[in-house]
């Protein structure tokens, strides 16, 4: 659209076929030297079943032959690519990864310094044990529930910034506790190491309440917000929205209810 999503030009397909959990972004910073290329990261799903990304350097009218950014473990599958960029045009991908109907296992993360031209990155940067089981519900829900990734970027120019943050929901794996809790980690080297991570709601640990569904953003003050669905004030079938803050480069947490009333996700 070239006007604010008033009218939108035809579909362009990217790559066809059976494609998944598609998400994009979009270089933002006018000093990057790929200022305003936008790209695209999914799953195609065929073996070994990789995470791929494609970019587009004129506004979505055309679309660069998708690569795959790392190709995945023998038996497992990528799922729930996210996509960011850094402060000087780096590209950042991270996805978990399956086998089986067993949960998220791993977290994989891939770097392009070159536009999304090229990327590298591996496989199992650190350990998950996610939500996603295949043909059992999320309980007490009854809904299919994953622990896909998120990330974000600080490009404030501050203290921290160039640092990455991901985020994702994970249970029976330290720091969460036996419920589902939400947890981060942080990278300050653009991805070539990653710290332990560290849990983010501050509800007594293994209290029996549900953390889950996560999102992140950095805001301009290079503060970290991450907002999930939390059931500790409410009735085991119901949620409010929550968020917790960090001011700190996510060594202290704030835990925040943002919504206005409780409701039953179905």
């Amino acid at each position: 659209s070239t006007n604010n999503g008033i009218t939108w030009s035809a579909n362009f397909t990217i790559e066809s076929g059976s494609v998944d959990k598609n998400l994009a972004g979009t270089d933002d910073n006018p000093s990057s030297p790929f200022y305003g290329r936008s790209y695209c990261v999914y799953t195609t799903f065929s073996s070994p079943y990789p995470a791929r990304c494609s970019y587009t350097s004129n506004g979505g009218v055309s679309w660069s032959s998708p690569i795959t950014m790392v190709t995945p473990q023998s038996g497992y599958i990528a799922r729930g690519e996210d996509v960011a960029t850094g402060p000087n045009g780096e590209v950042y991908a991270c996805w978990s990864n399956t086998v089986g109907s067993n949960p998220e296992d791993f977290l994989s993360f891939a770097k392009s310094t070159d536009g999304g031209v090229s990327f590298t990155g591996a496989n199992n940067v650190v350990d998950m044990n996610g939500l996603l089981v295949f043909g059992t519900g999320f309980a007490p829900y009854g809904i299919r529930m994953n622990s896909f990734p998120r990330m974000a970027v600080d490009k404030t120019g501050g203290p921290r910034n160039g640092w990455i943050y991901i985020c994702s929901s994970q249970k029976n794996l330290t720091p969460a506790g036996t419920d589902a809790d939400i947890v981060m980690w942080k990278s300050t080297n653009g991805g070539a190491n990653w710290s332990p991570a560290v849990r983010v709601n501050q509800d007594p640990l293994n209290n029996g309440k549900l953390q889950f569904y996560n999102a992140i953003c950095v805001d301009q003050t290079g503060g970290i917000n991450i907002v999930y669905y939390d059931n500790r004030n409410t009735a085991a079938d119901s949620c409010e929205v929550m968020m917790s803050r960090s001011v700190d480069g996510g060594s202290t947490w704030t835990d925040i209810v943002v919504s206005d009333h409780r409701f039953k996700p179905k």
